[in-house]
């Protein structure tokens, strides 16, 4: 072998180009470069979030939260009620702590409660989302969300 040192090097690098988180390391680099509405979203919200919310941007276009709902074993009936509580919570409080003319635009909007017991997954628009911080009462914020957020539960 006339260059030993060369050849582990390349060795090196094919290792290093398949390792699953260099692929994970360069999609990140790369999406900065690509104008996201999701993106700048999470950027506003992140600090202010709870310490229980998930947040990714699968696509420019897309917002998906995933909070764990962390409950002692209840009725089937109240436990429902709470999660459609605290999803409803979650929605005013996206709302309150992100910039309006940014969700706006925003076109997707996705909101998974996970419980061992039952998982809600709800879908909506940004614009949807912005209308709740003109809502005051509590009435006017549960008939919005009735007509502009769609819900599918799954039960485990």
């Amino acid at each position: 072998m006339k260059y030993p040192v060369l050849t582990i090097g390349i060795i090196l690098f094919i290792i290093y180009l398949q390792d699953p988180s260099t692929a994970k390391f360069w999609k990140n680099y790369k999406s900065k470069f690509i104008p996201s509405t999701c993106n700048s979203v999470m950027d506003r919200v992140g600090p202010k979030t709870p310490s229980g919310w998930e947040m990714e941007c699968p696509g420019t276009q897309l917002l998906v939260i995933s909070i764990e709902h962390s409950d002692v074993k209840r009725d089937y009936p109240i436990l429902r009620r709470d999660m459609y509580r605290e999803l409803a919570n979650s929605y005013v409080n996206l709302a309150r702590f992100s910039n309006p003319e940014t969700l706006e635009y925003l076109q997707f909007v996705e909101i998974h409660m996970i419980h061992p017991e039952l998982k809600i997954i709800s879908k909506t628009d940004g614009l949807a989302v912005v209308e709740l911080l003109k809502k005051k009462t509590q009435k006017d914020i549960s008939e919005h969300i009735k007509l502009t957020v769609k819900v599918k539960e799954i039960k485990e």
